[in-house]
């Protein structure tokens, strides 16, 4: 597992990252922690790739509940804790779908709780993603949540349920990367995720409620593949 620590008091950095060791060690786990000393290191520097955040709420320059807004917009499933001295603050967690919060100074009793709840969490969600740069960071978007993938000039924009992004990559190559996870085209533009569509008309799909085009060169082998999908849900 790969774990942050965002926290700029070095006795609380210790006290976490012994307690991370103790629970590698009870549950034979490989853990690799990385510390960063405040929010802003953490945004401006990630890389969608941790398994869990544990976060100090108070800290100069942004602190942990601003940190983690910015966060969710780079990962929006990524467990996170909070960790505070001050209760009161740690209700503002539920806005940025925090998994809880620790009271300092840390037990391990209470930390090993968490981390429970972590693992459990990441057995169930193990799934695919996609690592898309943005200007503020490495967004997670996991590939069951696009719905279709658009050309947009030099880029190609992912539509998901919870907003579209960017890649600057052609369309062809993003269909190599997505071949197996039903997706197809219905257009020169557009690669659609065959489980969000829900009918075909004779020149568009509807793919979430959303009227996409269907190409005549295109339609016989979109359509036979929705088909193979539909015969195997």
């Amino acid at each position: 597992m790969k774990v942050a620590i965002v926290e700029d008091e070095v006795q609380s950095q210790e006290i976490l990252k012994r307690c991370l060791d103790k629970y590698a060690r009870a549950h034979n786990i490989i853990m690799e922690s990385v510390v960063f000393k405040s929010g802003l290191d953490l945004v401006s520097e990630y890389a969608a790739d941790y398994d869990v955040i544990f976060m100090d709420i108070m800290m100069s320059f942004m602190d942990g509940i601003e940190t983690a807004k910015v966060l969710r917009k780079l990962d929006e499933r990524v467990p996170l804790i909070f960790v505070t001295n001050m209760p009161k603050f740690a209700i503002k967690g539920y806005e940025v779908d925090a998994l809880g919060f620790l009271i300092k100074p840390v037990s391990y009793a209470d930390f090993a709780q968490k981390m429970d709840k972590v693992v459990t969490r990441l057995n169930k969600s193990e799934k695919q993603a996609l690592c898309v740069k943005l200007d503020i960071g490495i967004a997670k978007v996991f590939i069951s949540d696009i719905i279709y993938v658009k050309v947009d000039g030099r880029y190609v924009c992912l539509h998901t349920a919870n907003g579209d992004l960017t890649m600057r990559k052609p369309l062809k190559e993003v269909e190599k990367i997505l071949e197996n996870y039903k997706f197809v085209r219905c257009d020169n533009s557009y690669l659609v995720n065959l489980s969000y569509v829900t009918s075909i008309g004779k020149n568009s799909a509807t793919v979430a409620g959303e009227e996409i085009p269907v190409s005549r060169a295109k339609r016989k082998k979109f359509t036979d593949a929705l088909t193979i999908y539909l015969g195997k849900v």
